[in-house]
């Protein structure tokens, strides 16, 4: 069988032997770990791999309810070109799979990257992804509760380039209304992403679309989130930062999130001091009073030629937003080996249900005391005064440094999603990849964790 890779810019790399994501018969094994300050999966929680059958698999997003968890994602075909296939996968409390089925066609990527699958109040599921047919574009899919495809939409850019960011749903006039967020590039000449926002009916339909800023700067859209007062927020990276290396005096990097109405009209902007580099607003929840608790990072230069810079990010950040944009608080959690950004960074963070907090996910790179490294998957908690309540480091595979070679190749574990659980914890999604392992790398990681984000209570 081939081996291949799949990467978010969409469909397998997929030369002789390279790449890799997949799915049918559901497969799965549990490696007991010990992590600091969390035990292993032993009945209340569990920490598993699975690879579904397929060459391939991530796990991106997932819903709970009070009998189940959904998780979607995507996957590799296993068969020439090697298609990106949409996942819908229904699992029981335990961390079985009870339903796995796949939207897949040989002419067309279905790539659903993004954390942000909407749970329906008809009890279906609406996920959003990245599409290739012909030209890219992205879509939207409606699935019923037994991963039925009900309904299914594409949305195109006459530009150069798309790419599904967010995905926002709530009721508005008796329906549901959705929220799309992409980035785009108006034409092939130019290095400008903007923020679009879609608005979108209850049955696909287009109801609006806006193009946000449209100068010659990256607004890099991160993140999407819904208030009461109606508004939606757009979090954002306002970047000069194209690929390679550049002088000091050209670089910067600043949050930039903005608020607008129903109809997308701009409300109100907020941009981070220029002194500092900045990860643009990852992840965001609304919090208590008109607030905002965000997510991003700090980052630093580092010289790569004489007088030319590239930014590693080293800290990742969480920080609240009064109703007049102004910073209340800020948690930094430094130590982190300086990377790219998508090493170190959260990717979701949601307000728990008891209102005790917020809790985020994502991933960083620690270095062992004998200079290898691994990519950990972690969990922190916050309150909503700016207390640091507890961090979590999840994984499944042991410490590099612990694996003697050649099988400790490498190992990545990034959490790209959370829901609280039925009965307390959380449910966690994403993907445990080891490098060089062939086919079986690069798997689906589901955890479940108590309210402390621990696999063992206590």
């Amino acid at each position: 069988m081939s081996m291949y890779r799949i990467t978010s810019s969409g469909g397998a790399e997929a030369p002789p032997a390279a790449k890799h994501i997949g799915m049918n018969r559901a497969s799965f094994f549990c490696l007991a770990l010990l992590m600091p300050a969390c035990g292993l999966a032993q009945g209340e929680g569990f920490n598993l791999r699975l690879h579904l059958d397929f060459p391939a698999t991530i796990f991106t997003s997932i819903a709970a309810n009070d009998s189940c968890y959904y998780v979607t994602g995507l996957v590799a075909d296993s068969v020439p070109p090697y298609r990106d296939a949409a996942l819908f996968v229904k699992f029981d409390l335990q961390g079985h799979p009870v339903i796995i089925k796949s939207l897949r066609d040989v002419a067309v990527d279905y790539a659903p990257w993004i954390p942000y699958t909407q749970a329906l109040r008809d009890g279906g599921l609406l996920a959003a992804g990245n599409g290739r047919n012909v030209a890219p574009n992205v879509f939207l899919v409606w699935y019923n509760d037994q991963g039925d495809t009900i309904l299914y939409r594409e949305y195109t850019n006459p530009g150069f380039f798309i790419k599904s960011i967010g995905l926002a749903t709530r009721e508005e006039g008796g329906h549901e209304a959705h929220y799309l967020l992409t980035e785009e590039v108006e034409d092939s000449s130019s290095n400008d992403s903007d923020a679009v926002l879609r608005k979108i009916s209850h049955d696909g339909a287009l109801l609006w679309k806006k193009r946000y800023f449209s100068n010659d700067l990256n607004e890099r859209p991160k993140s999407i989130a819904l208030k009461d007062d109606g508004s939606c927020i757009m979090g954002t990276w306002r970047t000069n930062r194209g690929g390679g290396s550049q002088p000091a005096h050209l670089i910067f990097a600043r949050d930039y999130i903005i608020g607008v109405d129903s109809s997308g009209v701009l409300l109100w902007e907020y941009l981070s001091p220029a002194s500092e580099y900045r990860l643009g607003a990852t992840a965001m929840a609304p919090g208590p009073d008109g607030s905002l608790i965000v997510a991003s990072g700090r980052g630093e230069r580092r010289e790569v030629t004489a007088g030319h810079y590239i930014l590693q990010w080293g800290s990742a950040l969480i920080y609240r937003l009064n109703a007049e944009r102004e910073i209340e608080w800020e948690i930094e959690y430094s130590g982190l080996r300086p990377s790219y950004p998508f090493f170190n960074n959260f990717s979701k963070i949601i307000k728990t249900a008891d209102e005790s907090g917020y809790v985020a996910v994502g991933n960083y790179i620690e270095t062992y005391p004998n200079s290898t490294a691994d990519v950990h998957g972690w969990l922190v908690k916050v309150s909503a005064d700016g207390d640091s309540l507890w961090r979590r480091k999840l994984r499944y595979f042991p410490p590099r440094y612990e694996v003697p070679p050649p099988l400790n190749t490498h190992y990545e574990h990034f959490i790209y999603d959370l829901k609280e659980a039925p009965g307390g914890g959380f449910v966690l999604a994403g993907l445990a990849d080891h490098f060089g392992a062939g086919w079986q790398g690069q798997q689906g990681w589901l955890l479940k964790v108590d309210e402390h984000g621990c696999l063992v209570p206590g």
